[in-house]
Formats: structure tokens, C-alpha cells, sequence
């Protein structure tokens, strides 16, 4: 595999298919052929875990993953080679919205998918999640919008900005600068946005992005560009909307609506 050239969740993903079926068909070999050797290094395998070869994958191909602007690479490079936060102040929101609920967005694999060009530079295409924009018109009239993307400033606001090009939607944008490093991961903890998180959602394609407060995030299936009658942002829209329109407290309605969004936003992952 060639990470410039697919994405590198979805390498990961089948590695670890690939993975999983070799642990299942060696066993029968073994039936066959019980040979020493051999089942000692069926024991090695078994005991790797899917995260440890997650990692194995993410340490080996951490520069191809970064020049590609991928969020998905959150190995032990990016934790040698930190970011200075020393101008990054809590909360990160500077004042409080006049709108009751806030929503934080992901970018890549979330609203968007960019699409590098083989070349492996900066260029590339990106390609808009189905009803992204019918989405931000209508929800942003009951939520205080905030993007919050793993990756750098540099990548993510010639995104944006392309995506607010005719109509500003997000009140703030936060980067991997605002991130904590949890685990390898890049943690998007909301008790630093000042916010009220009993009115505060996050939606994000990676569940280890907000692990700090799972019961405030809602993940949404990734978004590789290709399935143009993906319908998650508008059953997302739906549930959000009951939530405010009820005055709900965000814990207690994503509980109430967990079948729903498991079915509709969640679905095939």
C-alpha cells in the first residue's frame, strides 16, 4: 500500500481485516500441519492487539500521512516534533454565544474529504459531504458553530474558507494546536472551550477524538468522497434540531436518541 495514493484510515481498516482473517485461517493449517514453529508464531500474532498494529502503521508511514495532511496519524513523531501551545489560552472561546447550544464540527472525514494530488504537494481537491451546506444554513440557527479539526492551521483554513466562501457559518476555528495528546491521539477536550457542556455537541468521525467526554459526541460515518447519496449530515440536522427545539439537555437527548443515530448517522462503520 502507498498511503500518498488511499486513504490512510482505510489502509488501517484493512490491514486489520487482513489481519483477523489470517488469526482465523491459521488455526486450520495448524490442524493440518502442527508444526512447532509454526504455532509459535500463531501465540505472537494473537497476542497483537488491532490498536498495536494501528500503531505499527502510524509510526512507519507518520511522514507520508503528514505531508498528505491526514488527522489520522497521531504516532510518536508528532510527539517529538510538538507544536508550541504556549500562546494557546483556556477557554479557548473567547466569549459566550448568545445562541443556548454550541455544535464542534470535525473537517476531514466529517464535512469534507481532500483528495491530495499523486505529486504528494499541498494541492488537491476536496470534495463536499452531500447536503454540507442545506446542513450549516439550518442548524446554525440553534447552534453556535465552531469547527475543531486535528490538523494544522495552515492545512485546514484555505478549507474553511472555501467552504465560506459565499456565506460565513463557524463563529470560531480550533486546530491541532488546541488539541491534547492523549494515548497518541489528538484529543479534542471541550471542557477547555468555555463552554456549557450540558449544552455543548461534538461531532466527529473518530470516537477516541472526544474521549474525554463521550457522552457529548455523536460519531458520524467517515466520508471518503465517494457516496454521493450519503445522507448522515441530514439525519444528523434532524436529531439536533429535536434537541434544541425541546431544550434538551445534550447528555440526556443523545441517550434518547442513541437508536437513531446509530441506525442513520453512525451506520457502517
Amino acid at each position: 500500500y502507498d498511503p500518498v495514493y488511499k486513504n490512510t484510515f482505510q489502509i488501517m481498516k484493512e490491514i486489520n481485516i487482513l489481519f483477523n482473517y489470517l488469526l482465523k485461517l491459521i488455526p486450520n493449517i495448524l490442524n493440518l500441519y502442527p508444526n512447532p514453529e509454526l504455532i509459535s508464531i500463531y501465540n505472537s500474532l494473537e497476542r497483537i492487539s488491532s490498536y498495536e498494529l494501528i500503531s505499527i502503521y502510524r509510526e512507519k508511514f507518520h511522514q507520508n500521512v503528514n505531508i498528505n495532511g491526514s488527522i489520522f496519524a497521531s504516532s510518536s513523531y508528532f510527539l517529538k516534533n510538538k507544536i508550541n501551545k504556549t500562546n494557546v489560552q483556556t477557554p479557548f472561546l473567547p466569549k459566550k454565544s448568545n445562541k443556548k447550544y454550541t455544535l464542534v464540527l470535525d473537517l476531514d472525514e466529517t464535512l469534507i474529504h481532500f483528495k491530495p494530488n499523486p505529486n504528494n504537494d499541498s494541492s488537491g481537491k476536496i470534495m463536499i459531504r452531500p447536503f454540507l451546506y442545506d446542513f450549516l444554513r439550518s442548524i446554525k440557527k440553534y447552534y453556535e458553530l465552531i469547527i475543531f479539526t486535528a490538523a494544522t492551521e495552515d492545512y485546514a483554513n484555505p478549507i474553511i474558507n472555501a467552504i465560506e466562501k459565499e456565506e460565513k457559518f463557524f463563529e470560531y476555528r480550533l486546530y491541532r494546536i488546541h488539541t491534547t495528546i492523549i494515548d497518541n491521539d489528538f484529543v479534542k477536550d471541550l471542557s477547555k472551550l468555555g463552554r456549557d457542556l450540558n449544552r455543548t455537541i461534538i461531532v466527529d468521525n473518530m470516537k477516541q477524538n472526544y474521549k474525554n467526554q463521550p457522552e457529548n459526541g455523536i460519531t458520524i460515518r467517515p466520508f471518503w468522497g465517494k457516496d454521493v447519496e450519503d445522507t448522515a449530515l441530514i439525519d444528523l440536522l434532524d436529531i439536533l434540531k429535536k434537541i434544541a427545539e425541546n431544550n434538551m439537555n445534550v447528555i440526556t437527548g443523545l441517550k434518547y436518541f442513541k437508536e437513531d443515530i446509530i441506525s442513520k448517522v453512525s451506520s457502517n462503520i
